[in-house]
Order: structure tokens, then C-alpha cells, then sequence
């Protein structure tokens, strides 16, 4: 065998072959390709292995950093951070797995930057010391100033009893899952986003506002009643409150506004969460029994009065009903004194006559009590209601007639005339009012255009004999009866 000089094999150093690489056998394999004249399956090894190079650079600037937390916290946490390292690790695995497509292997790629991206958010947050911080003062938190429905809180309770599961969504988003005592143990585990729970532990928890609902609906349910009182009878009075439904709902509307999945109003929530079983308004429906639910809270708020008040008993109604037609009766034949002539009075429902106001115009004035005094004057007695709308007094006027013969009366007259005027017939003033008292009502109708003009006519009444039990008109007499 022949010995190459010493310095020749220096030079020779570079014929030796090198330690071989997966990607020699690539090269390789194109440099056969192209000898082969396949040429565009050179070129497709070719843009796989420059694919496979980029996706490795890509995988080789995934960074995956470890959590450091709170200790109930911090098992789960270790699990984001492995399955976020396993998919990095297993996106370099497949870079140059050629039976892959690019875009499988990009997407894994995608899915181990999206988890360690999480998981240095989640480690930043975590590990800051104001996060355990207000984590420490919220478990002295005393739980009846929190809202029970708060997130915050049951996922509180769910730590210190370490009842926490995490893991990642397929967008590698990080979930988290924790008992809810509102569900039942068949009910499905529900996950949620991770990081808003996380960012909601710094702050405070949500204050119960279940007082400030109360004083709320007290202050509304204030202006929801009105009083009423009745006394349709004339002896039996009833009067109360009364809820006004109507204007509760508009009050409803009015602070709530309508239905609207997005209502972020603390009062709302708090209190569908109340009526609603532990759950928020999620519909229409929900929203209708929350509304219904307010507008009853409003009315157990409202006074509750009511009264049933008998003024006088069957016995004492009875009794005055034959009092009056006692008095009645006495008007019609009462016996003077021996000194004074016996007084001759009838009396005739008033029914419908005219009320003249001196300018043209005149109202019909329905209902009263006409007394005739021994065929020299005529009274008119009416039954009024009271200002109060609590029972009636009594009106009086003289009759007098018009230019045309119709009994039609000005203006009415005092009581005080009316007695001086019963005194005259010895007529007891007391008789005359329970007679009126037992009729109807009177009712004044519209004022309208009258042809009576000749008011002077109103200075004298008619007289005779077929008149007695006519039914006329007031008017006005100033003149001292005559026996």
C-alpha cells in the first residue's frame, strides 16, 4: 500500500468525508432529483425543507416561563405551563414532518404560541405580590357585605377548599372551572375565562346591595296609592288605599329601562338574581318576571287601610224615616198657639225649574223640596252635596215668576231668612230641613240663553188655588208674610 507523504495528506484533509446531517440525505435526495431530470420534485423537497427551517426558527422563539402563585392556585398553573411546553415541543417535533401539510404544521405552531403567550400573562399576573396581596384580604373578607352572586366569590370559596380546575380552550385561552353552590351535582361543570376571573381577584368584590334594593322600592311604593272615600248610601262610609299597578310598571321602566340582555344595572342583577333562583335575566321572559316581581315588592310597600263604617244603625234609620214623615206631616197640619192662626203647608217635589242669572241666560236646577205657604209664598229647598264630598246640606230660595208666567228664581237666600220666614207660619225650621234631607240630591245643569228678561216679575208670586201642587221656579220675595 502505497504512504502519502506527510504534507500531501494535510492537503487531502478536506477529501475526507464529514460527519453527516439529516439534511445531507435531503440534499442528497434533490441533487438525485435534478440528475434524474425531476426537477419539480427537487423543487418541492426543496420549499419543504426551507418550510420545515422556518417553522423550526419560529418554534425555537416560542418561550414558555413558569408560574409562581398563590399555593391553592398554583398545581393548575403547573399544568398550563407543561401542556404549553408539550406543544411547543411537539409543533419542532412535526416542522420537517413532510407527510404533513404547511398548514397543519403551522397551526400547531400557532396553538404553542397562543398557550405560552397565556402563560407569561398569567405569570406576570400571578406572581405579582398586589395579587396575593388583595387575594389574602379578600379571604377576611366578611362574605354577608358580598353580593352572593359574585364570581369572584364562590371562585374564593372554590380556592380555599382547592376545588379548581384549569386548562386551555382550543384559541389557547386559559378556563378555569369551580363548584357553584346555585348548581345541582348532575348539572355540567360550566368553564370560564381564566384571565377576567384573575383580573377581577385585584379588585373588590361586588357589595351586596340587597338594602339599598329595599329602601329603593320603599321610596317608589310612596307615590304608588291614593286614598279613596266612599259614602254612596248616605250611611255607610268606606275609604282606604288603593295600589296604583299602572304607574308601578312605568316606574319600572322608567329606572330599569327595557328589556336588554346587555343591562348592566346592579340593582337589576342583583335582584333578577333574586327572583330568578339564582340566575340573571338571559331572555324576555326572565325580564317580564323580574318586572312583575318589582311591581309586587312595590305594593307590599304601599299603606294597607281600609274602613267600613256604619253611621247609624237599620233601628236608627228606621226611627228617622218616620220622624221625617212625621215632620211631613206636621208641616201639612201643624196647630199654631192659641194666640197665632193654624198654618196650611204643602209640599211637591221641585223637580226640574230655572235658575235666571239677570243677563240672558238661565240653568235648569233638577231635584229639591217646593213648600207652599198657606197660598202667599213659595220656598225652594235644595239638597247639597258638601264641598268634602261627606254628606249634605241644605239651600233655600224664594219663588217668584217670570215676564211669562214660569216660576224661575235669581239668586238663593239665606238660612236666616228662611227662618224668620218660617217663624211668620209657625213652621219649626228643623221639620222643613229633614224634609229636604230625605229627598234627592239637587244637580245644576249648563247655563244657557233664556227669553225670561223682565226680572221685576220676580217681586211677586202667584197665588192660586190651582197652583198649590204646581211644580215652578224660585225666584226671590223680600216682603214679610201676611196670615
Amino acid at each position: 500500500m502505497a504512504t502519502i507523504p506527510k504534507g500531501n495528506a494535510i492537503a487531502l484533509q478536506a477529501l475526507r468525508p464529514s460527519e453527516f446531517k439529516v439534511a445531507d440525505f435531503i440534499d442528497d435526495k434533490i441533487t438525485n432529483y435534478i440528475k434524474d431530470g425531476r426537477a419539480a420534485e427537487a423543487a418541492r423537497i426543496k420549499r419543504l425543507q426551507d418550510e420545515g427551517k422556518q417553522l423550526m426558527d419560529i418554534n425555537k422563539d416560542i418561550k414558555v416561563d413558569a408560574i409562581n402563585t398563590i399555593p391553592n392556585l398554583q398545581n393548575e398553573a403547573n399544568k398550563l405551563v407543561k401542556e404549553a411546553m408539550e406543544d411547543k415541543a411537539y409543533a419542532g417535533r412535526i416542522a420537517n414532518n413532510y407527510n404533513l401539510t404547511y398548514a397543519e404544521r403551522a397551526e400547531a405552531n400557532r396553538k404553542a404560541q397562543a398557550k405560552a403567550d397565556n402563560v407569561v400573562l398569567l405569570s406576570k399576573h400571578l406572581s405579582d405580590p398586589n395579587f396575593i396581596k388583595s387575594y389574602n384580604e379578600k379571604l377576611s373578607t366578611d362574605p354577608a357585605t358580598i353580593f352572593e352572586g359574585d364570581d369572584t366569590l364562590q371562585f374564593i370559596n372554590a380556592l380555599k377548599n382547592a376545588e379548581i380546575k384549569m386548562k386551555f380552550d382550543a384559541n389557547g385561552n386559559p378556563l378555569v372551572a369551580y363548584p357553584n353552590q346555585n348548581q345541582k351535582p348532575d348539572d355540567p361543570v360550566e368553564w370560564k375565562d381564566f384571565s377576567d376571573l384573575a383580573m377581577r381577584l385585584g379588585q373588590g368584590f361586588e357589595k351586596d346591595l340587597s338594602g339599598d334594593i329595599e329602601d329603593l322600592a320603599k321610596q317608589q311604593a310612596s307615590n304608588m296609592y291614593s286614598k279613596f272615600e266612599e259614602n254612596k248610601s248616605g250611611n255607610v262610609k268606606i275609604s282606604g288605599t288603593k295600589f296604583l299597578k299602572d304607574e308601578a310598571s312605568t316606574s319600572f321602566d322608567a329606572t330599569f329601562g327595557g328589556y336588554d340582555i346587555n343591562n348592566k344595572d346592579p340593582y337589576l342583577k342583583q335582584f333578577s338574581y333574586e327572583v330568578l333562583g339564582k340566575k340573571f335575566i338571559s331572555n324576555e321572559e326572565d325580564y317580564k318576571k323580574v318586572k312583575d316581581a318589582w311591581v309586587n315588592k312595590l305594593e307590599s310597600y304601599t299603606p294597607k287601610e281600609s274602613s267600613y263604617i256604619v253611621q247609624k244603625s237599620a233601628a236608627e234609620l228606621e226611627l228617622e224615616r218616620l220622624r221625617i214623615e212625621q215632620a211631613k206631616k206636621d208641616l201639612r197640619t201643624n196647630p199654631s198657639s192659641a194666640a197665632t192662626p193654624q198654618s196650611k203647608v204643602s209640599i211637591t217635589q221641585a223637580g226640574g225649574i230655572m235658575q235666571i242669572d239677570g243677563t240672558g241666560k238661565g240653568r235648569l236646577v233638577e231635584g229639591g223640596t217646593l213648600f207652599n205657604l198657606n197660598n202667599k209664598e213659595y220656598i225652594a229647598g235644595y239638597k247639597v252635596p258638601n264641598s268634602n264630598n261627606k254628606g249634605f246640606h241644605t239651600e233655600y230660595a224664594i219663588v217668584g215668576r217670570d215676564e211669562q208666567g214660569r216660576m224661575a228664581f235669581k239668586e238663593k237666600t239665606t238660612r236666616g231668612d228662611i227662618a224668620v220666614r218660617l217663624a211668620g207660619y209657625n213652621i219649626d225650621p228643623i221639620m222643613v230641613e229633614n224634609a229636604i234631607l230625605s229627598g234627592t240630591a239637587s244637580k245644576n245643569n249648563a247655563w244657557k240663553p233664556t227669553t225670561s228678561k223682565n226680572l221685576k216679575s220676580f217681586n211677586q208670586a202667584r197665588t192660586t188655588d190651582e197652583e198649590d201642587e204646581s211644580v215652578g221656579l224660585v225666584g226671590i220675595v223680600r216682603r214679610t208674610p201676611t196670615n
